[in-house]
């Protein structure tokens, strides 16, 4: 089954997306890694922003979309995904880039995999509405 997911990217706070932050847009594409040695996460996927003077860590895909990724994905074909920025926020310190990724997936793995990431959007989406409303 052919879906389109959204999703929030996981630790930008702890990495580059500060520093190159004017160079993102909609529609935008990173590179995707793999992780495999990771010491948290053995199926963590990071998110590289490339340029032709720059490489930076921006952040992960979630972790539990991340393992669904690895159960039906080799490495090399999660590193060929395709993904753009369909979305982003920031306030003060703080940010958020959703990425959209177009997957083929089976229908188990598709309704899982859609029920995270309208999850995950919809956790961010409170979290940006609680920090709005305390300034």
């Amino acid at each position: 089954m052919r879906l389109t997911l959204r999703f929030p990217i996981k630790g930008l706070y702890y990495y580059a997306a500060d520093a190159l932050w004017p160079h993102f847009s909609t529609g935008k594409h990173f590179k995707i890694q793999t992780e495999p040695d990771n010491p948290y996460d053995a199926n963590a996927v990071q998110l590289l922003w490339r340029t032709s003077e720059t490489s930076a860590l921006i952040g992960y895909i979630p972790r539990q979309l991340a393992k669904i990724l690895a159960q039906i994905y080799s490495a090399n074909e999660i590193e060929n995904l395709d993904n753009r920025i369909s979305f982003l926020w920031q306030q003060g310190k703080w940010q958020e880039i959703e990425l959209q990724m177009t997957l083929d997936l089976p229908w188990h793995k598709a309704l899982e995999s859609v029920l995270l990431s309208l999850w995950l959007r919809k956790k961010h989406q409170w979290q940006r509405f609680r920090r709005k409303k305390s300034r």
